[in-house]
């Protein structure tokens, strides 16, 4: 916000995928977590009106 980056991490997975299609969900999941916690975020600091 204001040119500031609000989120960013890099970490290591947990568990190990056992296909290529369970470690997209798994990335697409922690995405949408992602999305969600920003979402709140800015509706909490009156960015975001829906």
């Amino acid at each position: 916000m204001g040119g500031n980056l609000v989120t960013w991490r890099s970490k290591k997975q947990k568990v190990v995928a056992l296909s290529h299609a369970e470690a997209e969900f798994r990335g697409l999941t922690k995405g949408i977590c992602e999305l969600i916690w920003l979402k709140r975020l800015l509706t909490e600091h009156g960015y975001l009106h829906l």
